[in-house]
């Protein structure tokens, strides 16, 4: 991925993205970065043939770009990230290995996404995906 600064002129590659967004006012970006080949865990290399038991794959690096700034924040193990529609919040999953840190969380971006308030934490769950849902919406009947 490559960023450039419409400022300057200034490009800043980043490698390994797998997943990006901006937030809807476009004053962040969250993407997900791929593990190195070096420092893939257990859970993320091919199954032996064989094995019968099946580990889930842990995350991988969530970073959070404020735009303006340039100032990054690095959360780990993250699966699946989503912006609120006003651009207030980011969610995020995470998927520890071993499940310890497991849970769904939210950064509050108006105080610059930091701390992350922790909306459900069990090592005994695991959350692939995340959506928002208005005022407006109604769950289906």
């Amino acid at each position: 991925m490559a960023l450039l600064d419409t400022r300057t002129g200034e490009v800043t590659s980043v490698d390994r993205v797998e997943r990006f967004a901006f937030s809807s006012d476009s004053a962040w970006l969250a993407y997900l970065q791929s593990a190195a080949p070096a420092e893939k865990s257990d859970s993320q290399k091919p199954p032996e043939a064989g094995s019968e038991a099946k580990k889930e794959p842990r995350g991988t690096p969530l970073k959070l770009r404020q735009l303006e700034s340039g100032a990054e924040t690095a959360t780990p193990d993250v699966v699946a990230f989503a912006f609120d529609n006003a651009a207030k919040y980011l969610a995020f999953t995470v998927a520890a290995d071993g499940g310890t840190g497991n849970g769904v969380f939210v950064k509050d971006l108006s105080v610059g996404g930091t701390p992350a308030i922790t909306v459900n934490q069990t090592a005994q769950a695991r959350y692939d995906h995340l959506t928002w849902l208005t005022m407006r919406a109604r769950w289906p009947s």
